[in-house]
């Protein structure tokens, strides 16, 4: 009765445990995610699990689980404004800067970054 009784997950609006028995009268905690992370949102989640014994009076322990984050390409770069309107005198230099555009996107590392192109599809609006 002295031993290891049960665990506890302090409440949090991702995670829950599952309590799984194993051979004899051992417990193993399982960690479950019950719904979506966005890294965007919130890159890191302290969790803290209790294991409780069944004495009189009871003891309990305590271990912090730090959850990171990693992030998926969900989000798309995005510019300032979706269309841009240039003018030019038919006579300006050859190399002169036309526009200068800088696109942004929330993902991080890899997923953040940026190539530029120009389509063969653009809009003759």
């Amino acid at each position: 009765i002295n031993s290891l009784q049960t665990y506890q997950l302090v409440a949090n609006q991702y995670f829950t445990v599952d309590i799984q028995s194993r051979s004899g009268d051992g417990k193993l905690p399982v960690l479950v995610l019950q719904r979506p992370l966005d890294r965007e949102k919130q890159r890191t989640h302290r969790l803290v699990l209790l294991a409780k014994d069944g004495g009189i009076p009871e003891k309990s322990g305590t271990a912090e689980i730090i959850i990171t984050v990693q992030d998926a390409n969900d989000n798309a770069p995005v510019f300032p404004q979706s269309m841009y309107r240039v003018r030019l005198l038919e006579n300006v230099s050859k190399g002169t800067l036309v526009i200068k555009l800088n696109a942004t996107d929330l993902d991080d590392g890899p997923n953040g970054e940026i190539v530029y192109s120009f389509s063969s599809h653009a809009s003759a609006r």
